[in-house]
């Protein structure tokens, strides 16, 4: 089971994950862009080459800021996505999964995530 594990270190600025015996298999800057408010049009890197040159009907931002989830949805996106690029079914489904959250929380915001 321990081969499955996969790690997430979320960043305020980049999001990497790592796998159990092979490192980082993926880095990322933390960013994604919105179209139409609905529809996931690039995250990552990708995303980050649009930001403040998107047009009016594309949103690009930063779902952590200042070290905290500031849109849950949005990072729940990132992550699936990420994700499919490492499995071919695109789920994570049967991995253990094991997150970092920035220093910056505090111990009364980490104890609810972390439990």
């Amino acid at each position: 089971m321990a081969a499955k594990a996969i790690g997430i270190d979320f960043g305020t600025s980049s999001i990497k994950f790592y796998k159990n015996g092979e490192g980082v298999i993926l880095h990322e800057k933390s960013v994604i862009a919105i179209y139409n408010k609905v529809h996931t049009f690039a995250v990552g890197n990708e995303a980050f080459e649009m930001y403040e040159k998107a047009p009016v009907n594309i949103e690009v931002s930063y779902p952590v800021k200042n070290g905290v989830i500031a849109d849950i949805g949005n990072m729940q996106a990132m992550i699936d996505i990420f994700s499919s690029s490492w499995t071919a079914s695109g789920s994570s489904r049967g991995r253990i999964i094991i997150s970092r959250f920035p220093q910056i929380l505090r111990k009364w915001k980490r104890g609810p995530i972390l439990t």
